[in-house]
């Protein structure tokens, strides 16, 4: 793009009919970057009602002025204060008396352990009581109804391994609270963005007196259950289950390492690309049943009844799952992708981007300086740049694939300081061939095993074979000595400074073409 167009782009940037037409595509772009500068900017405000007090002043002088600047800085100043208020709500539950020392407590697990190391397992507790304490004021208070971050030896014959997700036993436990950090991205402050208030070493565990799962957890243990007894416990089934349902515990740590140094870390679980791959197939299939209804498509939009059907079956999919993380968003996104599409908004797919990461902002404030959401709005911002250019379809994927590889190499470079190389070739080539291999054919191969069409499981092990190649690929590739990089010190920053000066240049050129298409400049 010719540099000339700069200073052309920038006076026009502000201008009354630049933003009219911006707010008409994307009506809440203007209220996102108050939003996350705000949760950010409540890590270090000294005094709360003075800032929002000022605030509140400069608000109202804004929104007064005749000026589309000045409503737009009304706009950015009221969603920093929300932004504000969303995290200072947040944190006083989070923070109760130091809670630190041995307690005796009755807990449930309110999500499935994991088992990060061997012999050890990390479990989320929910405080239900606290027995033997006449008042629950004495010492721990605001334990009571407070989450913590737990973990204990994991032994066969430890009443710890009976636990699962619902269980309630009682525990004695030491208690080390979480204190609030002035660094964002900090671990401690991540555990409270969380709702934890402590972390703990449990010393000694009662057997569980309650056993009370959720109905899909128990549905995904069972259906995990019958492929392990239909193909054997092996890596080549754990990694369907992992691709498949997000199942990760029959995992090895030399898989996910090789995943993670090729780039493809992103397919052992269930992100947003897999089930948005299961929500397309489940939409092709409604949409092929519903056109044969004559008397159906006489009475009725087929299309929004395809989306609205397929979209329940894709949240019963995410259930399923795990309504948890990358899943989660994933569901919320196509929530808004659905619903954009029926009320034919403008904007597309990125207005739905942007109103999913503002919903999400809202419900989890500051949940966007995480990880694991940065790479997720990375990869979809990516692939959004790339579908947007002109070109034969092909061209689009290569692009969206490029730019998403583009963007989340820069941040798994910010929080892990590694690169993939390989991971530029593998993930337009080989990544989706993996993804719909799991997500659509182990969903008819399960299905097919689970209805009895396929009693030996077949065609289950069929595709629990390919995976096995894949996965012996991937960790051939991984061994390579090129396979990723790991910059230090200048190398680091030169590299992250040119993935981002790249980044920046290609969203810069593709929206100085959106203005020349949308006529915005005067």
């Amino acid at each position: 793009m010719p540099n000339f167009f700069f200073l052309s782009v920038w006076r026009n940037l502000g201008s009354r009919r630049a933003l009219a037409r911006l707010r008409s595509y994307y009506p809440s772009l203007f209220y996102l970057p108050g939003l996350l500068f705000g949760q950010l900017l409540s890590y270090w405000l000294p005094s709360r009602a003075a800032f929002v007090a000022a605030m509140l002043v400069l608000s109202i002088g804004f929104w007064r002025a005749n000026s589309s600047r000045a409503g737009l800085g009304a706009v950015l100043l009221l969603s920093c204060g929300v932004g504000i208020l969303s995290m200072w709500a947040a944190f006083p539950s989070l923070l109760p008396k130091e809670p630190a020392g041995m307690h005796v407590l009755e807990v449930r697990v309110d999500q499935p352990p994991r088992y990060r190391r061997i012999g050890e397992v990390e479990v989320s507790l929910l405080v239900l009581a606290l027995p033997g304490r006449a008042s629950v004021r004495e010492e721990g208070v605001g334990l009571l109804g407070s989450r913590l971050l737990c973990r204990a030896v994991d032994l066969p014959w430890r009443n710890i391994s009976q636990i699962g997700e619902g269980s309630e036993l009682v525990l004695k436990a030491s208690l080390r609270s979480i204190q609030k950090s002035v660094n964002p991205f900090s671990y401690e402050a991540t555990l409270l963005r969380r709702g934890y208030i402590a972390t703990c070493r449990i010393q000694y565990a009662a057997r569980p007196h309650r056993q009370s799962p959720p109905l899909w957890y128990r549905i995904r243990r069972g259906l995990a259950q019958r492929v392990v007894a239909g193909l054997g416990d092996n890596e080549k089934t754990g990694l369907l289950l992992s691709m498949g349902i997000g199942l990760r515990d029959r995992l090895s740590d030399r898989t996910e390492t090789a995943f993670k140094r090729t780039g493809l870390a992103h397919l052992l679980v269930v992100s947003g690309y897999q089930v948005t791959l299961v929500y397309y197939a489940l939409l092709g299939v409604v949409q092929f049943c519903l056109v044969r209804i004559r008397w159906l498509v006489r009475m009725v939009y087929v299309p929004a009844l395809a989306r609205a059907c397929a979209l329940v079956l894709g949240l019963g999919f995410v259930a399923l799952v795990g309504v948890e993380g990358s899943s989660l968003r994933a569901a919320l996104a196509i929530i808004f992708v659905v619903i954009a599409r029926n009320f034919e908004r403008a904007g597309g797919m990125l207005n739905s981007i942007i109103v999913s990461l503002l919903v999400i902002s809202l419900i989890w404030p500051g949940s966007y300086l995480e990880p694991g959401l940065q790479l997720t709005y990375a990869a979809l911002f990516g692939l959004c740049l790339g579908l947007s250019c002109r070109g034969s379809v092909f061209g689009q994927y290569l692009r969206a694939c490029i730019y998403a590889s583009l963007f989340t190499s820069f941040v798994v470079l910010c929080w892990f300081g590694q690169l993939s190389l390989v991971g530029f070739l593998l993930n337009p080539l080989v990544a989706p061939l993996a993804a719909a291999l799991s997500c659509k054919g182990g969903f008819l191969a399960l299905a097919a095993y689970l209805s009895g069409c396929d009693p030996g499981a077949k065609l289950l092990g069929l595709v629990a074979t390919a995976l096995g190649w894949f996965r012996d690929a991937v960790l051939w590739l991984s061994a390579w000595e090129y396979a990723a990089a790991e910059p230090v010190g200048w190398g680091l920053a030169i590299t992250l400074s040119a993935i981002a000066l790249i980044s920046v240049r290609t969203a810069w050129a593709r929206y100085v073409e959106f203005l020349l298409e949308e006529g915005l400049f005067s």
